[in-house]
């Protein structure tokens, strides 16, 4: 074989070898921008009437994952992630979007107290006790306070520090103005 054949050859390897790249990856060339946009839609499409749509959460899903993996990296991306990995129920997921997003955002405190939240639900207390605290160090923010307070102490139950656990219990009920339930009857589902 001739070296120009040659050449021809690994020319023609080469241009197939990238044809099988792109054909992998459909979205090479689409912007992040646009797939946070599709993630978007099909947030809306699956979330957005009374029948929740799995395939589209799904997919909402993984478009904001490229979009992430392509450098899109607001704040929106992760708090639409996370609902769709807990509308989807997977509770390491909702973990990992939010561990991500609280890379970029550490001080975000909805970011600290949704993930306290989803460690508290794999029974993770120490963990979960640990966001609250970190949650709760930060400026007050009083939108999640009461929520803070609240999750604090059940970290605290599942733990064994049940006068602690209540004085947050006592804490969240002022804070919300609402009557919360017992660590007792609340903390059962984590059993």
């Amino acid at each position: 074989m001739t070296s120009p054949h040659r050449l021809l050859l690994v020319l023609l390897a080469s241009g197939l070898g990238l044809l099988g790249y792109l054909w992998s990856h459909p979205f090479f060339f689409t912007p992040a921008k646009t797939l946070y946009e599709r993630g978007m839609v099909e947030k809306e499409e699956g979330m957005g009437t009374d029948v929740l749509r799995p395939v589209a959460i799904k997919e909402a899903a993984r478009y904001f994952e490229l979009a992430l993996s392509k450098g899109y990296h607001s704040r929106d991306v992760f708090q639409n992630l996370y609902w769709c990995y807990a509308y989807s129920h997977d509770g390491l997921a909702v973990e990992m979007a939010l561990s991500r997003g609280l890379a970029r955002y550490p001080t975000d405190q909805e970011f600290w107290c949704r993930r306290a939240a989803a460690r508290l639900e794999q029974a993770h207390f120490g963990l979960a006790l640990q966001d609250f605290n970190k949650e709760l160090s930060l400026p007050p923010n009083y939108q999640h306070l009461s929520e803070a307070f609240y999750g604090r102490g059940a970290a605290k139950y599942m733990l064994g520090q049940k006068p602690a656990a209540e004085e947050d219990r006592t804490r969240a009920q002022t804070l919300s103005g609402d009557s919360l339930r017992t660590y007792e009857d609340y903390c059962q589902s984590f059993d």
